[in-house]
């Protein structure tokens, strides 16, 4: 479709606004970090704002890119849609023919509406959006319009309430569990493709945990490869944060160490009480030797080896909440 037969939508960028992108911006040093984070901000407050005037209720404080770590981790600007999904803002400068698509946001993601900001005239405009990309640069003229966004969303809301009615006994019971419907492919990870809100050890690890923390340097002398994830759980608000760090190392062709760690953020000093990691295997089934392998005061670890092909879940949970994970080696 042709950008010039879609309806844009023009947004005021407001003193307030862009004081909240200053905001953000300001607690990151690196320049070029503070730029994306002010122009993600911007994009993602344009978003918000053409969401009220439609009528769609947002939750800005639930979003990655009102998350500091997060801003610092990801090129991050989602937009959280309550009871929906998210909706990732990305921005584009005015004049611009390209917009980028980080591979770290192609999950998880209900879909991209690109935002256009021209600074010198305060304004932002809504240009059009995608259901899905799946590469890192796309030309502005293959945006669908903004009616398809809406159309898409009406779907999802519907599915959502269908899906509330056929909750068991129609009882809502407070249990919290997110279960990734990805399976992650570790060999992707020697090629440096992360996803679903994994990155590199050591880009994690900057803000993830205290730098004291870390594991010790890998062994160079056997291929070792190793991903972070920041994860949340507990039912109360703020949610409790950890980090999930995996690293695995080829012993040999058919056999495979995975190393699993659970740390605190950087923020806290100990993980929350009662937090629990679990390996399931192919049948979701826990391995009962590693469940209680190893903890010390700030970390859990789990330690096994498995061949390529094997196929195993990580469940971290804490109280009534539980996020798992599953992998392909």
């Amino acid at each position: 479709m042709n950008l010039t037969q879609n309806i844009t939508f023009p947004v005021p960028l407001t003193r307030k606004m862009r004081d909240m992108a200053i905001k953000f911006s300001q607690y990151h040093h690196n320049e070029s970090k503070a730029r994306q984070i002010y122009l993600n901000t911007l994009a993602v407050l344009a978003v918000d704002f053409y969401c009220q005037c439609m009528e769609i209720e947002t939750q800005l404080n639930q979003s990655n890119s009102w998350d500091v770590t997060m801003q610092f981790l990801m090129d991050v600007a989602d937009l959280n849609i309550k009871d929906t999904g998210k909706i990732e803002c990305r921005p584009v400068i005015k004049g611009e023919e390209f917009c980028h698509f980080p591979p770290e946001i192609w999950e998880d993601i209900m879909g991209y509406i690109v935002v256009e900001i021209d600074e010198q005239a305060n304004k932002a405009t809504l240009l059009g959006y995608l259901s899905k990309v799946n590469q890192e640069q796309i030309p502005l003229n293959q945006l669908h319009s903004l009616a398809d966004f809406l159309t898409d969303l009406e779907q999802l809301q519907i599915g959502a309430v269908a899906a509330m009615t056929t909750a068991v006994g129609g009882v809502v019971t407070g249990v919290v569990t997110t279960v990734e419907n990805t399976v992650i492919e570790l060999t992707k990870w020697f090629d440096n493709i992360f996803g679903n809100g994994w990155l590199p050890e050591e880009r994690a690890l900057t803000l993830g945990i205290q730098p004291n923390r870390s594991l010790q340097p890998a062994n160079i002398e056997q291929p070792e490869v190793n991903g972070a994830k920041i994860i949340r759980l507990g039912m109360q608000m703020p949610q409790e944060t950890v980090v999930l760090i995996l690293r695995q190392k080829q012993l040999s062709e058919g056999e495979i160490e995975v190393n699993l760690r659970l740390y605190p953020s950087a923020d806290a000093m100990y993980l929350p009480d009662g937090v629990q990691l679990t390996v399931l295997d192919e049948t979701g089934n826990p391995i009962p030797q590693l469940e209680a392998q190893a903890r010390a005061d700030n970390w859990i670890q789990l330690k096994f080896t498995g061949e390529p092909g094997d196929q195993f879940s990580v469940k971290v949970s804490l109280e009534e909440s539980s996020i798992t994970e599953h992998f392909l080696i």
